[in-house]
């Protein structure tokens, strides 16, 4: 009879295990989102911005490129780099987020402090050699029990 169960118990883990995937919604996925694909092309393009940069700095130096055309295409290549990077700070809603969080920390940096400091404590204790302790008046004090 206990066998019966176990076989019974391990029969019920292996079909929920193998239909769960089967059974369990399909979550949306970024591409679905328009943001989010129009976001996904200028990351692909900023790196492809970037590759092209770098081949092009190895064409010159191997020689392959001359100086002229090497500093006209460099400063094409970066300013598409630059409107692709402007392009997603713009769609990049943490960018709001930082610019408020920045200013208001500087608002509250320019406000003068509510609260006074912490005073020191009255009596500051030092341990001094041969574990006697004095304290800031500089009289030694009688530790012992």
């Amino acid at each position: 009879m206990l066998d019966l169960i176990i076989m019974l118990g391990i029969t019920v883990s292996i079909v929920v295990l193998v239909g769960e995937p089967f059974v369990r919604r399909p979550r949306p996925y970024p591409a679905d989102d328009p943001s989010a694909s129009v976001r996904a092309g200028l990351l692909l393009q900023k790196d492809t911005l970037y590759t092209a940069i770098r081949d092009l700095a190895f064409d010159f130096q191997t020689g392959k490129v001359d100086q002229q055309d090497y500093v006209e295409l460099r400063q094409r290549l970066e300013g598409e780099a630059v409107q692709v990077l402007r392009l997603l700070d713009a769609s990049d809603s943490g960018v709001a987020l930082d610019a408020a969080l920045e200013q208001h920390i500087s608002r509250l940096r320019q406000r003068p402090p509510e609260v006074s400091p912490v005073s020191p404590p009255a009596r500051v204790w030092t341990v001094a050699q041969g574990c006697k302790v004095k304290s800031t008046t500089g009289r030694p004090v009688d530790n012992r029990p």
